[in-house]
C-alpha cells in the first residue's frame, strides 16, 4: 500500500482518525496509536500477538542502558559498610589480595634462590634463602594491600592512582626493616647508619612498590576505585 497519510485513508480500527501508516504483514491503514513499532516497522496487534513491543508508532525508542565497566560491575552487586573497619575489604577485593600475596611470595622466593634477595643473612642463595623471601615478600604484598584498604576505608586517597600510591607507601616502610637490621648485624653493610638505612630502604621500597610491587595491586585499587564511585551513587 502506498503511504496511507497521502491517500487520505481512514484508520481500521478509529475511522475519526487518519491513518499514519499501514501494516508491514496485512497492509491495513493505521493510526499512530494502533501501529506498533516492531523492530522498526509498523505492525497492528492481530498481525502481533505476542505484544512482544507495544511502543506506539512514532514514540523514541528507548535508550540501551549504560553498561558498567568491568571495576564497576564487580563491585555493584557490594556496597561499603557505613564504617568500614581500617582493612576492611569486598568479597572481590580479598580475591585480589589473595593474588598479590601470592606473585609476590613467587617473586621472592625465585630472588632468595638466586641470591638477589631482599633479606638474606646467610649471604648466599638456595632454598633457605628462597623460603625466607618467599614470606618477606609475601607480606610485602600483604602490606601493601593493607595500604590499599586503608587508604580507601579512612578516606585518605579517593583515585585508583592514589590507592597505588598508599600501597607503595606501606610497602616502602616493610622494606625499610632490612637494610636497618643489615646496618646493625652485616660486618660490612651497604650504608653505615641504621638511619640511612632506613631512609634508603623506604625510597627503594616505594620505587620498587611504586614501579614493580604495585602492579600486584593495581587491580586491588581499581576495585576501590570503583567501589568509592558506587558508595557516592548510593
Amino acid at each position: 500500500m502506498n503511504n496511507p497519510s497521502e491517500n487520505g485513508l481512514a484508520c481500521k480500527h478509529h475511522p475519526d482518525r487518519k491513518a499514519v501508516v499501514a501494516c508491514c504483514i496485512c497492509d491495513v491503514p493505521l493510526c499512530g496509536t494502533c501501529a506498533k513499532n516492531v523492530n522498526g516497522e509498523p505492525m497492528c496487534d492481530e498481525c502481533n500477538p505476542s505484544m512482544t513491543l507495544r511502543r506506539p508508532w512514532g514514540e523514541p525508542e528507548e535508550a540501551e542502558p549504560k553498561k558498567a565497566g568491568p571495576e564497576e560491575a564487580e563491585v555493584e552487586t557490594a556496597t561499603l559498610p557505613e564504617k568500614p573497619g581500617p582493612l576492611y575489604l569486598l568479597p572481590k577485593e580479598r580475591k585480589e589480595v589473595v593474588g598479590a600475596i601470592f606473585w609476590s611470595a613467587v617473586v621472592g622466593a625465585g630472588l632468595g634462590y638466586f641470591d638477589a634477595a631482599l633479606w638474606n643473612p646467610w649471604r648466599d642463595g638456595g632454598v633457605p634463602a628462597a623460603v625466607l623471601n618467599l614470606v618477606v615478600f609475601a607480606v610485602w604484598g600483604l602490606v601493601e594491600c593493607a595500604g590499599v584498604a586503608m587508604a580507601r576505608n579512612r578516606k585518605l586517597a579517593r583515585s585508583k592512582g592514589g590507592f597505588v600510591l598508599a600501597g607503595a607507601l606501606a610497602g616502602g616502610v616493610w622494606v625499610a626493616i632490612f637494610p636497618t637490621i643489615d646496618s646493625v648485624t652485616d660486618p660490612e653493610p651497604l650504608l653505615s647508619s641504621p638511619a640511612l638505612s632506613a631512609i634508603g630502604g623506604l625510597v627503594f621500597g616505594f620505587v620498587v612498590g611504586g614501579g614493580i610491587s604495585a602492579l600486584c595491586v593495581i587491580r586491588l585499587s581499581g576495585l576501590m576505585a570503583a567501589s568509592m564511585e558506587a558508595e557516592k551513587r548510593t
